[in-house]
């Protein structure tokens, strides 16, 4: 596990994003999606996606391990449009 760590850390693509959507009188589902530029060192095997709900930094709520250097897109579903998230690709 240490290895896929060192190896995402090197890949060099580190970038936030915050979403704020303004509340509505009803709660719906959405889903964020995500597109980067894959990373050209070939001994990355994927990225991580950090996300929380409310400010951003450490602690996170949860992340998503993308399989693939190749991958350059990923889609998180089920959210919330009533409260604010910040996420975290590395």
């Amino acid at each position: 596990m240490g290895g896929i760590i060192k190896c995402l850390l090197r890949a060099a693509i580190s970038f936030v994003l915050i979403f704020s959507f303004a509340a509505t009188s009803s709660a719906m589902d959405m889903d964020v999606s995500f597109e980067w530029n894959a990373n050209s060192e070939t001994d990355v095997i994927g990225y991580y996606l950090y996300y929380k709900e409310g400010s951003g930094g450490e602690p996170y709520d949860g992340r998503v391990f993308i399989e693939g250097r190749l991958v350059t897109t990923y889609t998180l579903t089920d959210l919330s449009d009533t409260k604010d998230y910040y996420f975290v690709l590395t």
